[in-house]
Parts: structure tokens; C-alpha cells; sequence
């Protein structure tokens, strides 16, 4: 659960968001609980201050990247999901986005997609994403993401989001992410991927 004032310090929070993000979350609500379940997710927001209309969210416009937290923690909370759920949707983020679709459809291997992983972070996102370790023959990635303060259930999110995008130019290995490092105060989160 969140209070009103958790969600205002959020909101404080610097870093911007595409509003694509929150346009997959009304398709992950939609497909998942229902369409007349939207206005729910949406109530539960409003309790905490915030006035949001999901379908109202244009695409390509920026928002303040704390409302990206508040509605994957009212998501959560309304529908009682696990952190297992959440980093599903997380997986399901990139299959239903076209820039990240358009993105990694047009790298047709591993190395092609993770010299343009920066590009692609940058059309969601602020801060940077780099690769710090690769290896084709140990089967795995380690990349870092600087200048982003994030929330642990984002960071969950975001290890279902690169499994998901490694895995579109993996399709016959089972990719597996996990957050190795989590620093909020330098804005680091560290994650390593790995591949059968």
C-alpha cells in the first residue's frame, strides 16, 4: 500500500516517462482483469491525490517518471499481485510497444541490439543505459542504468522488460534478468541477464 504523501514524494521525483508506459498498463489492465477495471486502478490513484485518465496518456508526451511507480504500485495493490506478476508485465511491455517492437525487430542478434540499448532506453526514459560486461560464449550481459532513480517495484519491472527484450533476438533461449545493484541515491541499478 501507498499513502497520499508517499505518492507526492514520488512525484517529486526527477526523471520523465513516454506515455506509452502508462498506455501498456491500460492494455495490461484490459487484457488481464477487464476494461471496466481501469476506472478502478484509476479511483485508487485519485484517493492518493492524483488525478489520472489512462486513456487520456498521449504516447509519445513526457510525464514525471514518479507517476510511472504510482500506477505499477496501484496496479499491485488493486489487483493483489506478486512481484513475479509485476515482472510479467514487465515481459509483456516491450511485445506491445512499437518504438521498442520497431527497435529490436530491426537487430537481428544480440550484439546489433546492444549497441543501440542506449537509443532504445532514451525513447522511454531519462538517464542512460550502458552495457558494463558481454560475453557471446559465457551467455551473459551485465548493463547499468545511471541518472535513473527508480522505486524497487520498477526494478522489478524493468527484469521482466529485459528479459523480454533480450529474448526477441534470443527466441530459442530462456533469458533470465535479476537486479544486481540498487543504488536510488546515484541513480544505479545494475542488472545481469543470462541465457540458456
Amino acid at each position: 500500500m501507498i499513502t497520499a504523501k508517499q505518492a507526492q514524494e514520488l512525484m517529486k521525483l526527477n526523471g520523465t516517462v513516454r506515455g506509452v508506459a502508462f498506455r501498456i498498463d491500460y492494455d495490461n489492465i484490459n487484457a488481464l482483469f477487464g476494461k471496466d477495471k481501469v476506472k478502478i486502478v484509476e479511483d485508487y490513484i485519485k484517493k492518493l491525490g492524483i488525478e489520472v485518465n489512462y486513456e487520456s496518456f498521449r504516447n509519445t508526451a513526457l510525464y514525471p517518471v514518479g507517476l510511472r511507480f504510482i500506477s505499477l504500485i496501484a496496479i499491485k495493490d488493486v489487483f493483489k499481485l506478486t512481484d513475479n506478476d509485476i515482472k510479467k508485465m514487465g515481459f509483456n511491455a516491450p511485445r506491445v510497444s512499437f518504438i521498442v517492437k520497431l527497435f529490436t525487430r530491426a537487430f537481428l542478434s544480440v550484439d546489433a541490439l546492444l549497441t543501440r540499448a542506449n537509443i532504445i532506453w532514451k525513447k522511454h526514459f531519462n538517464g542512460s543505459l550502458k552495457v558494463i560486461k558481454y560475453s557471446k560464449q559465457k551467455k551473459f550481459i551485465t548493463a547499468q542504468l545511471e541518472g535513473f532513480v527508480s522505486h524497487k517495484i520498477f526494478c522489478v519491472y524493468l527484469g521482466g522488460y529485459f528479459e523480454s527484450i533480450v529474448s526477441l533476438t534470443l527466441p530459442n533461449n530462456k533469458v533470465t534478468a535479476r537486479e544486481i545493484l540498487c543504488d536510488n541515491k546515484k541513480g544505479i541499478h545494475r542488472f545481469k541477464l543470462t541465457w540458456k
